[in-house]
């Protein structure tokens, strides 16, 4: 069985690794690395790391703009 999930569900971490959140057997929010195979900016095959069976969460959009926003207004940069 090919596993394949929505490309908002992956995350990147600082070596550009791709991982998904997931809730572990206690409830608590955990991080999962995973491979990734074909994506076509849609839909993403997972090659490891995830089983047909498991959940993962996606981050809402709103999340992410704000993050994104953070990081834009993180720049170092010095407002004159």
């Amino acid at each position: 069985d090919v596993v394949t999930l929505s490309v908002d569900a992956l995350q990147f971490d600082d070596y550009n690794q791709p991982y998904v959140y997931y809730y572990n057997d206690m409830g608590k929010v955990e991080t999962k690395p995973v491979k990734v195979g074909v994506n076509d900016g849609i839909t993403a095959e997972i090659t490891e790391g995830l089983q047909a069976e498991e959940t993962v969460l996606a981050p809402k959009k709103s999340d992410m703009e704000a993050m994104m926003q953070g990081m834009r207004g993180t720049s170092g940069g010095k407002a004159e």
